[in-house]
């Protein structure tokens, strides 16, 4: 069976989501409201309803990596069946085998009919061997019939049974829908399948092991807060360095531009075209372009993502050279139309950058008290105290600790991920607090199809978004 070409859904992504015998005990219809373009979903319950087994289920059925232990914790899962159906029609059905725990099978059917049968059977020790896992087994011993694989004895000449199609167009399927799911765990740690995410925390955790150990602590035995501090460190080094990533993007871009530019000149220069020959017809164009690309570049130049653009010396020496007329005015608009080109390529590469830090900064400045928030790309996220105290920001409250991983996760799930499921966020912060959270995390995903699945106590969080509460009941 070969997989369709599925394209990307501009909307978001799932619809229902339905849970048959979860814990043995409880069974969820939860149909996405359709307010909000669907970005949103606030799953509401009492304690004990299984609301945060249910993130972890919808992320471990829909993340693609094979050697992360996805599939041996759906078997750890006690349930009967999920459902998911996405927005383009497509249903993903995971059903458990014999009992609530172990062997499972996962369908993807599109437009009704199957693409996709993966069966998942667990091993000793309760876990479901990835791919060259199982390649293995197969090659010393194992064979497929209806109810799996199964051991036999090795035949010389035996046939190899190759790895079951269903499994490889089941993770082919995800990685094609483009989900990379995120989950901010209660306790504030980020899963993902990120590989950078992955290597960044190896490293870091390794530089915080040194650290902890010239404190006389071992990381294993330090308080959960420590942990949580390192969790935040290790997102705002990511932060910084997402930045740092587009903005030298978005400078070779005008760099390239700017190669060009003396090109440009030279080839009007040789060439039989009168000196007044360029892209701006008047100097009253010249002036007003280079007024614009001032105004432009001051709002780059805040958060240090451009250098310096002098637009008033500028407009001072063509003023000087419009009052002494003559060619050399023409001569100026021939230079610097090519260059005033290359500057607006920059702009352009870098308006998406600027753009999120302005609402990210925006937003924590709005929600801390007493403090400034900066940012540039070789610092980072920088806070400052009312005197201009630069602010370690794992010296901030929990609360001011959470939002700050909140946000800033929110802003880096933007660059790959279409779903962002995080567990009760009102952890910590302040009634107020509460009440502008969700608003704030949909700014800071505003223009990408990233739908938020949040479970949540908090009344303030579900009466301020009633229009995308399901309840667990």
């Amino acid at each position: 069976m070969k997989l369709e070409e599925l394209g990307t859904p501009d909307r978001a992504l799932i619809t229902s989501i339905s849970v048959e015998g979860l814990f043995g005990r409880y069974s969820y219809q939860l149909d996405v409201p359709q307010a909000n373009d669907s970005r949103l979903v606030l799953v509401h319950g009492s304690n004990g309803t299984g609301k945060t087994t249910v993130l972890k289920l919808i992320w471990n059925v829909l993340s693609s990596a094979d050697d992360k232990g996805h599939r041996t914790q759906i078997a750890r899962v006690p349930f009967k069946r999920l459902i998911i159906t996405f927005a383009d029609g497509s249903v993903l059905t995971c059903r458990k085998k014999d009992d609530l725990l172990g062997d499972f099978e996962i369908v993807v059917k599109r437009r009704g009919e199957p693409m996709a049968v993966a069966q998942y059977v667990v091993s000793d020790g309760a876990i479901v061997p990835n791919q060259d896992e199982r390649r293995r087994s197969i090659q010393v011993g194992h064979k497929r019939d209806k109810a799996g694989w199964r051991v036999v004895d090795m035949l010389p000449g035996m046939e190899v049974v190759d790895e079951p199609d269903g499994d490889a167009i089941y993770l082919a399927f995800l990685e094609e829908m483009g989900f990379m799911p995120l989950f901010l765990a209660d306790d504030r740690t980020l899963y993902s399948d990120d590989e950078e995410i992955a290597r960044q925390r190896e490293r870091f955790a390794r530089q915080e092991e040194e650290r902890f150990m010239r404190g006389g602590r071992h990381l294993l035995h330090t308080r959960s807060s420590d942990l949580a501090a390192a969790e935040l460190r290790m997102t705002l080094r990511r932060l910084t360095d997402w930045s740092r990533q587009l903005t030298l993007g978005g400078q070779n871009t005008g760099s390239a531009g700017a190669n060009s530019i003396y090109r440009d000149v030279l080839v009007q220069l040789a060439s039989n075209a009168s000196p007044g020959a360029s892209n701006l017809s008047s100097p009253d164009d010249l002036m007003m372009a280079v007024a614009e690309a001032g105004n432009a570049s001051a709002r780059f130049e805040e958060f240090d993502l451009v250098p310096s653009f002098p637009s008033e010396e500028y407009l001072l020496l063509l003023s000087q050279l419009r009052s002494q007329g003559g060619e050399k005015l023409l001569l100026a608009q021939q230079i610097l139309s090519p260059y005033l080109a290359s500057l607006q390529t920059r702009f352009s590469a870098l308006e998406e950058l600027e753009a999120v830090v302005r609402k990210l900064v925006s937003l924590l400045n709005d929600f801390l008290e007493e403090k400034t928030v900066g940012f540039n790309p070789a610092s980072g996220l920088m806070i400052f105290t009312p005197s201009g105290e630069p602010l370690d920001p794992t010296s901030l409250s929990s609360g001011e600790r959470q939002l700050v991983m909140l946000f800033c996760t929110a802003v880096l799930a933007r660059r790959n991920s279409r779903l962002f499921i995080i567990d009760e966020p009102e952890l910590s912060l302040g009634v107020k607090w509460q009440r502008k959270l969700i608003d704030a995390l949909l700014s800071l995903t505003e223009g990408t199809p990233m739908q938020l699945i949040v479970a949540t106590h908090s009344i303030e969080i579900s009466s301020g978004n009633p229009e995308a509460l399901v309840g667990l009941k």
